[in-house]
């Protein structure tokens, strides 16, 4: 049996002994990110300290106004740390620690509540007020306090360094593949079944119809694999308007060899490859030769996973 996850803290409290700690936004869990935890879960069990990650919500440029479409939902963010198996997971609410200086949030959070003896960070890190520290800062004041500061080198890809600011450009323009080598995993939308229009069980490719969270919606029509009533299978699914209906945007997906009612139920949407982009077209029975085409190009990859 699995070890159950670890509870989300939201709020600091003083911890019982010594830690490492790995602190971020880890917005999408990508390689990076992998990287970064998995040296502070190593420098963790290595030492006998416990792993600490923390982390804050809402993500602190939303906090400050900016309009930023996350990669994740909050919900799936805090699946992936879970996953990565800390002794304690800290998700903060921004404002309490937003008008902190950087020397007050190495003194109080860091070395105080968390008794941490190492710091494992990424070669951008940024933190305080204002973002006035960085990672030469808190290495410099560490040194005084006994801390030992960490610096993960970033990760690169074919050449290019694997950030989350990279991963959304990927996912804006509909590169879901691209996006999958840089993440490490697939892009995956959760959310719920809602009712359609029943256009596509009118037409024969019955659909279901998302309902999610996820703001990042790479526009196109995709190869993709759907978990849905405890199981996963091959799909395609539609993201955009359907302009041959006159239709506003849907995430609509068909799912191979599926055909339930389950509305109401959880879904989780794994995008692939994009096959091509949304057109609209001139009557109903080319939609259906497109849409089979479309069909036999997912059966073709059947058992293929997005290159990572």
């Amino acid at each position: 049996m699995s070890p159950s996850p670890p509870p989300v803290q939201p709020t600091l409290f003083s911890l019982p002994r010594d830690s490492v700690v790995t602190v971020g936004n880890f917005d999408g869990f990508h390689l990076g990110h992998q990287r970064i935890i998995g040296r502070a879960a190593a420098e963790a069990a290595g030492s006998g300290l416990a792993l600490v990650i923390l982390t804050f919500s809402p993500h602190p440029r939303i906090h400050l106004g900016h309009d930023l479409h996350l990669i994740q939902t909050e919900a799936q963010r805090r699946e992936s740390l879970q996953a990565a198996a800390p002794d304690y997971l800290f998700v903060l609410p921004f404002a309490q620690v937003v008008d902190l200086t950087a020397e007050a949030f190495i003194d109080e959070v860091l070395a105080g509540s968390l008794r941490a003896r190492r710091v494992v960070v990424g070669e951008d890190f940024r933190f305080g007020r204002g973002r006035s520290g960085d990672r030469d800062f808190l290495a410099g004041h560490a040194a005084g306090i006994g801390l030992e500061v960490i610096t993960v080198a970033p990760v690169t890809v074919a050449g290019e360094r694997v950030s989350s600011s990279a991963i959304r450009h990927r996912l804006t323009a509909g590169d879901v593949a691209g996006a999958a080598r840089l993440l490490g995993h697939p892009y995956a939308l959760d959310g719920t079944v809602g009712r359609g229009a029943g256009r596509g069980r009118r037409l024969g490719f019955p659909t279901l119809n998302l309902e999610t969270e996820n703001r990042l919606l790479p526009p196109g029509v995709f190869f993709s694999r759907t978990g849905v009533a405890g199981r996963e299978y091959d799909s395609l699914t539609h993201i955009g308007p359907a302009p041959t209906f006159h239709a506003g945007p849907t995430i609509e997906t068909h799912v191979l060899d599926f055909d339930r009612q389950v509305y109401g139920e959880p879904v989780r949407i794994e995008l692939l490859d994009r096959l091509r982009d949304v057109r609209g077209f001139a009557s109903a029975a080319e939609l259906v030769a497109q849409l089979q085409a479309d069909v036999a190009g997912v059966r073709m990859r059947r058992g293929r996973t997005a290159a990572i």
